[in-house]
């Protein structure tokens, strides 16, 4: 669970960088579109990875919770 967050955060910060550096190269009349593109596209691969991690790791504690004849909370 923890790296599943780990992932989401790192995701998010990445973002943020990207688009602060991409903020700064368009004032100074140098954005280049193509690497940009592909440090979004890395980012939101990484937030659907932590995003997914979360999901099983929920998952996974709510049935084995069932199987055990336990109410999940």
């Amino acid at each position: 669970m923890s790296l599943a967050l780990a992932f989401l955060a790192a995701s998010y910060a990445l973002m943020f960088v990207t688009e602060k550096f991409a903020d700064y190269a368009q004032s100074a009349g140098h954005l280049r579109l193509v690497p940009y593109l592909a440090a979004l596209a890395f980012a939101v691969v990484i937030l659907d990875i932590g995003a997914q991690g979360s999901q099983i790791a929920h998952q996974t504690r709510i049935f084995c919770a069932a199987a055990r004849g336990a109410q999940p909370h």
